[in-house]
């Protein structure tokens, strides 16, 4: 299996946050306190040095978002954890490769199943002349006569917002894409459960958690890898 743990913002994150979740750790909890010192983090922390020393590509470490797309296209992986985007390219260029790939979700952890699946927002900066028009447009683009192009025209590589979308036809055209049609039901923000503000995606963008695994994989022990996490994130949430 390959699994990157480099500082690229979508794969070492999600598997950073979706473990840690899983196992039922979180970096704060509701009321925005750092909670990340605690028994369920540290197995988590565990479980990915047991599960990189088993089976993980030992360049992860030093790998970005792409990465493990090549490897897997190049068969030097056999398993990762990616959006849709490797299993597109094979069809197009690897065909014996897709004939053989198949999707499946995350297992459940102690604590449920999450994904840092990500999002896409849409702002109007205040500063702009055309403020109107930008709010009129975003309301048109998101109204569903539209969404449902834009939905099908990704072919499965985006996920709708709410469980409505998990009905669009695009969904019967590859079952092997089925899976992802439900991954919305798993997705969190950075810092869930508390709410998403400057200060998680602060966290986010500084790796605080990836590095936390990062250095435990190279040796740290579980319980000082998330030591070091925890005088971070007070930092990140101070």
């Amino acid at each position: 299996m390959g699994q990157a743990f480099g500082h690229s913002l979508g794969d070492p994150n999600n598997w950073a946050y979706s473990v840690t979740w899983g196992f039922g750790g979180s970096e704060i909890d509701q009321s925005g306190k750092v909670v990340i010192n605690s028994k369920e983090t540290i197995e988590a922390v565990k479980f990915t040095v047991a599960v990189w020393k088993d089976c993980l590509d030992e360049g992860g470490l030093a790998w970005d978002d792409s990465s493990n797309n090549r490897a897997y296209l190049a068969s030097t992986i056999s398993a990762t954890i990616n959006g849709a985007s490797i299993y597109f390219v094979a069809k197009r260029q690897f065909p014996d490769i897709a004939k053989v790939t198949g999707h499946a979700h995350m297992p459940k952890g102690p604590g449920g199943r999450f994904y840092s699946i990500g999002g896409q927002g849409r702002a109007v900066m205040k500063y702009s002349k055309n403020q109107q028009v930008a709010k009129e447009f975003l309301r048109w683009f998101m109204d569903r006569p539209q969404y449902d192009k834009w939905m099908a025209a990704n072919d499965g590589y985006v996920v709708g917002p709410t469980p409505y979308w998990e009905k669009h036809a695009l969904w019967e055209k590859d079952p092997k894409l089925a899976p992802f049609k439900e991954s919305v039901k798993y997705g969190r923000w950075p810092g869930y459960p508390g709410p998403p503000t400057r200060k998680a995606s602060e966290a986010l963008v500084k790796y605080i958690l990836v590095d936390m695994y990062a250095q435990a994989i190279k040796g740290m022990k579980a319980e000082d890898a998330v030591k070091w996490a925890e005088s971070e994130l007070k930092k990140a949430y101070a």
